[in-house]
């Protein structure tokens, strides 16, 4: 499949009503179904970050924030990601 055509018009498409043809290709698409997933999730990211009051700043917060990235960091190093074996979600893909 040329998922980047694909790609490109589930871009276009997702928060409107999508052709028959995009939705038929993203119910079988794994990685595309991922894509509209991901969009969906940073949307609704987006949404929450707006409703939250941003806190102050306290001391200290720049130095303990940097110590904690560098330490996250270091652990992702070492994780290791696989191609997994997981399926096309089955919740529905359009809104």
């Amino acid at each position: 499949m040329r998922c980047e055509l694909w790609q490109e018009r589930l871009v276009e498409e997702w928060e409107t009503n999508p052709s028959p043809e995009l939705e038929r290709h993203v119910g079988q698409c794994e990685a595309c179904a991922r894509l509209l997933r991901d969009m969906r999730l940073v949307k609704a990211g987006f949404g929450l970050l707006q409703s939250e009051a941003v806190p102050e700043v306290s001391l200290g917060f720049p130095e303990r924030l940097v110590r904690r990235l560098t330490e996250m960091g270091r652990g992702l190093a070492s994780v290791s990601f696989s191609n997994g074996s997981e399926g096309v979600s089955s919740m529905p893909l359009w809104r």
